[in-house]
């Protein structure tokens, strides 16, 4: 396991309040992150029982394999012995899974770099499918912006956290658009 500490349930706080990205969807896209940077970091395409965990408790998050218990391996990716197992949990049965961490030793570098790319990237789908359903909801009502500039004849006008778009054919003839006006508009569609 990795010890990641607190800043980080820390951060994800202050991100659901300045963002509005709840801390579920950090912390998935944090595990999602993990396991990419372990498929990564061991040269391996498709691991379907490979998950990362992260526990609140302690601030600690690492790599786990899920394998079945059987009395004779067959598969060593996915399949554990009975014996193996219960060095693991003595209670374990045959069919029973069992979660072995696999987290690599020289895995912190990798897997920060890696988790950065994925993180960023989900925030960014998060943020824009905030602001997409915030303005579908606004769809057939008129809203205030401001004009932000006028290029090739359509006014760009912000609405909130976006911008819109007002092409020439729905202006009004010979009115004129200054920029840092603010316009009441119809949200028309939202793209």
């Amino acid at each position: 396991m990795i010890k990641i500490g607190t800043a980080l349930f820390e951060a994800c706080e202050e991100l659901e309040r300045e963002r509005g990205i709840s801390k579920e969807v950090l912390i998935a896209s944090l595990c999602d992150a993990m396991v990419a940077a372990y498929k990564k970091h061991m040269h391996v395409k498709e691991a379907a029982n490979i998950e990362a965990i992260l526990d609140e408790q302690t601030g600690e998050i690492g790599v786990f394999s899920t394998k079945v218990v059987v009395k004779t391996v067959e598969d060593p990716d996915l399949q554990i012995s009975l014996e193996e197992a219960q060095e693991i949990d003595d209670e374990v049965e045959i069919d029973d899974e069992v979660k072995i961490e696999v987290t690599p030793d020289q895995f912190g570098r990798i897997a920060a770099q890696s988790a950065k790319q994925v993180i960023t990237q989900r925030i960014r789908d998060a943020e824009r499918n905030n602001i997409l359903n915030e303005f579908l909801e606004k769809k057939g009502t008129l809203t205030t912006g401001i004009i932000q500039r006028v290029e090739n004849r359509n006014v760009i006008v912000n609405i909130g956290k976006t911008d819109a778009i007002m092409p020439q054919r729905e202006q009004i003839p010979r009115e004129y658009y200054k920029p840092g006006n603010r316009i009441r508009v119809f949200v028309l569609n939202v793209k």
